[in-house]
Parts: C-alpha cells; structure tokens; sequence
C-alpha cells in the first residue's frame, strides 16, 4: 500500500512538471509581444507587458524589440538584457544561426548594428548600394544583407570596416516584405503569394499574401497577411502553415 502511495504522490510531482514547449514570440498588428507555445496546429499565445513594439524578432537565444527611440535586447525567457536608445522608426532585425547574435538595420537612419557579446556595435555599412529589405548574420559573422533594385540581391558585408565581400543575384525584385535567414535562404513576397528560395535559387510557393514577415524562434517564422491573419511558417523541406490565434 506505501508503495502505490508513494508512486502516486511522484506521479503527481511530475505533472506539476509539465509544461507547454515554447516556440518563441509574434508581434500583433498593434505592436503588443506574444508568447506562443505548444505543439504545431494547437499554438497557445499570451500576452506580455510589451506593448507599442514597432518591430521585433526572436531566435533561439535572443529578442530584439524595437519601441519608437528605443531598442531592447531580451534573453529566450523574454527578460530584459539590455535598453539602449536607437534612431526613431522600424528596424529589420536578423540573427545568425546559433541565435546569440543579431543584426539590426535602422531604416530611416539607414545605420546598421550588430548586437553580440553583449555589445552594441555599429557597422560602417553605405547604404546607397539599394533598398534594404533584411538582414541576417552568415556563417563567416559577416552581416548579409538583402538589397531590392530593379532585382533582389544578397550582399555579404564585412563587419570590420562595412567592405562589400560579395554579392549574389535572388531573382526579381520583391512586392512586399523580404526575410532572410543565416543560410541565405530567403521569403519574398510577390504578386500576393510568399516565395521560399533556398541559396541554390530553387524553392517553393506558398499561398500567402503576407504583408509582414518576422523571425518568431528557432525555424519559426511569423507571417501577418493583408486580411489581418497571424500564421507561423515551420521552414523544413516543404513549408507548413498554421495558424496563430490572439493572445489572451
């Protein structure tokens, strides 16, 4: 009898154990930070006391949330690492592929900045080679950067001293956001659908008229549409969809 007792009462300890997995963090249209977790197909989000964000992005490691003149760098449980001041308006905000850095490029300032170490550290990139569309850290720590002309473009820049090491075409130029990820790969939005291309030019479509696209976590990747639909993108072989509901 002590012993069923005894497993019941583990038992029951480890339940009060279990929890939801996480997945990362959204922003909604209003600018409010979610928590989402769970399992594909049946996301759970809920509210954080950040609200007001103007852009924001989430890897594994790290949060990078833009407010109206200030930039906060968040730890993967969401707590606050550091505030810092930051030119006014949107920011693109990529990582590298571990996570524990981030690039972030300021658009109406047109500066760029990389967080990592625990630092800020600016970037003496021009910008004047085209639009900045994003960001992402490449394999080498040099920033990669998504450039939209008359075609869309990768440029690798050197962090040292803001130097073009290379550039690479990525097809026509976008009608709509563009997200690139540390392996080059890249979402573009064009002619109300989303197009996956991986670094080798080929890829998939995927039916979606986003019209914001954001890092949520690790292989995650929120799309917000025209309509005013929230969607997590799981990047793998064959993209998969599913819906994000509103935070309670």
């Amino acid at each position: 009898m002590r012993f069923w007792l005894l497993l019941l009462a583990v038992s029951v300890a480890l339940a009060g154990d279990v929890s939801t997995p996480a997945i990362g963090f959204a922003r909604s249209a209003t600018g409010d930070i979610w928590r989402v977790s769970g399992i594909a197909g049946a996301f759970v989000t809920e509210s954080t006391e950040l609200n007001g964000a103007v852009s924001a992005g989430f890897s594994t490691a790290l949060g990078i949330v833009k407010f109206g003149d200030t930039v906060r760098v968040l730890n993967a449980n969401g707590e606050l690492v550091n505030e810092s001041s930051a030119p006014a308006g949107a920011a693109l905000i990529g990582f590298n592929a571990k996570g524990d850095t981030a690039a972030v490029y300021y658009e109406a300032a047109q500066t760029l900045t990389l967080w990592r170490d625990g630092e800020w550290r600016d970037v003496p990139f021009s910008g004047d080679v085209g639009r900045v569309a994003a960001v992402a850290i490449g394999d080498s720590g040099s920033v990669l950067v998504a450039v939209a002309g008359d075609r869309l473009s990768v440029v690798s820049v050197r962090v040292s001293d803001g130097a073009i090491e290379s550039m690479s075409g990525a097809g026509g130029a976008p009608a709509g956001p563009v997200l690139l990820m540390p392996d080059r790969t890249l979402l573009i939005e064009r002619d109300g659908a989303l197009f996956v291309r991986d670094r080798n030019g080929s890829g998939q479509q995927v039916p979606l008229d986003a019209e914001a696209l954001s890092h949520m976590g690790n292989g995650w990747v929120q799309a917000r549409t025209a309509s005013g639909r929230h969607v997590a993108l799981r990047l793998a072989n064959q993209v998969q969809i599913f819906e994000l509901p509103e935070a309670q």
